[in-house]
């Protein structure tokens, strides 16, 4: 990768943790109806405390402090609420063994197209930057050939294996800002189907996975 295509990916991932961002101040105004009433600056799920803090959640895990746009407040490995500090909510629905797949896993890879609609590309951008922050390592690909992201290599369900598990990033066909995920898995390669708020969430979703913090159903 040279250099100028290097910083090209850093600047567009930094302008994705700017949109994730102004999406949750954009769902947390036209989102009133999804607002969750129990939403309070400190609670607990499977016994982890979360407190909010400005814009996010503060929760420590497994010995260790981490920062998160949603909290997840109901719900197990099939199905689970994630909420903002905002309240606005987000329904993730995934097989069970997913959660098990990502908590053992050594590493993950990301995938997209990068050919969706240009205002959630960002999104995806701020995804990959903060899982590689807080992972310290992600295998990094597009689903099909991109010179916007020419720095990238093809990569789908057939390179995904049981140590580096593919996950691949798709926007649903809907329209709205309701908030869902749906996560399935086909032999290593776990597809997520998601909103734009379902795609925000999914940096957090994956973190709670690898940490354990959803329990079994």
């Amino acid at each position: 990768m040279s250099r100028r295509s290097q910083r090209a990916e850093k600047k567009r991932q930094k302008w994705g943790q700017i949109a994730i961002g102004l999406l949750l101040v954009f769902l947390m105004v036209v989102s009133i109806v999804s607002i969750n009433p129990d939403t309070n600056n400190t609670f607990k799920f499977n016994d982890i405390k979360f407190d909010v803090q400005q814009d996010f959640f503060v929760a420590k895990i497994n010995g260790e402090q981490g920062t998160y746009r949603y909290a997840p407040y109901e719900g197990n490995t099939t199905r689970a609420l994630l909420q903002t500090p905002y309240g606005g909510v987000v329904e993730f629905n995934s097989e069970p063994a997913i959660s098990r797949y990502l908590a053992v896993a050594p590493y993950i890879a990301i995938t997209f197209d990068p050919e969706m609609q240009p205002e959630i590309l960002p999104i995806i951008d701020g995804i990959r930057y903060e899982l590689m922050q807080e992972l310290g390592y992600i295998f990094e690909g597009v689903l099909t050939n991109s010179t916007a992201y020419a720095s990238l290599p093809v990569l789908d369900c057939p390179e995904a294996t049981s140590e580096i598990p593919v996950i691949k990033l798709l926007l649903a066909n809907t329209t709205g800002y309701g908030g869902f995920a749906n996560l399935t898995l086909e032999g290593s390669c776990i597809t997520v189907l998601a909103d734009a708020p379902g795609l925000a969430a999914t940096r957090d979703y994956i973190l709670f996975a690898r940490q354990g913090v959803l329990p079994d159903e």
